[in-house]
């Protein structure tokens, strides 16, 4: 996140987001202005980390079921995007 320079009110799209960490964390970074698209492969996984982020209190944060072959981030969505 710090190679990424990431300030307040930025947006930023995380692929595999497994448990969540990094996704909190740049949820802090960009503050409630911002935003923080983040995605997972497998209902189960994705259900985990939507139980994740919803505790997290961010509500800056939505979460998708990602895809093999699309990252299924709204068009022109990401200031950045890291794995």
């Amino acid at each position: 996140l710090e190679a990424l320079a990431v300030r307040d009110g930025a947006a930023l799209c995380e692929i595999g987001a497994g448990d969540g960490e990094l996704t909190i964390a740049a949820a802090r970074l960009v503050g409630p202005n911002g935003r923080v698209h983040t995605s997972e492969l497998g209902d189960s996984r994705v259900q985990r980390l939507r139980e994740r982020v919803g505790a997290s209190g961010h509500a800056h944060i939505s979460v998708v079921a990602g895809d093999p072959a699309k990252t299924n981030f709204p068009d022109a969505a990401c200031d950045a995007v890291f794995l």
